[in-house]
């Protein structure tokens, strides 16, 4: 398994609103692809807003072409989500999943 890990920072507001879009967008579209295995979306409120950090797993990079492209180190961000976001990474991490507790989303 295959973790894709990206960042963000916003308001409080811009990231209600990126967490309603990750709902209503993302997710439905991560979950057609054959592939994906899950997602979670973490906010961390700062001093200077909310950093965020959202986490998906996936059977293999091969699966994340399908979402990402054949640039898989690329970020994917729709430009609703780009509105509401003070900053994000243009460059995902991807790191292998090497042991676990067996709690799977």
């Amino acid at each position: 398994m295959v973790t894709r890990i990206w960042r963000a920072t916003s308001s409080v507001e811009g990231a209600r609103a990126y967490a309603d879009h990750f709902k209503d967008h993302v997710v439905p579209e991560l979950k057609a692809l054959s592939g994906y295995k899950g997602a979670y979306l973490l906010n961390r409120e700062t001093q200077k807003g909310v950093d965020i950090t959202v986490i998906t797993l996936w059977q293999s990079i091969e699966a994340i072409v399908k979402f990402a492209g054949k640039d898989v180190g690329r970020a994917v961000v729709a430009e609703e989500a780009q509105r509401v976001l003070v900053s994000y990474d243009r460059e995902v991490t991807h790191c292998e999943v090497v042991a676990s507790d067996g709690v799977a989303p």
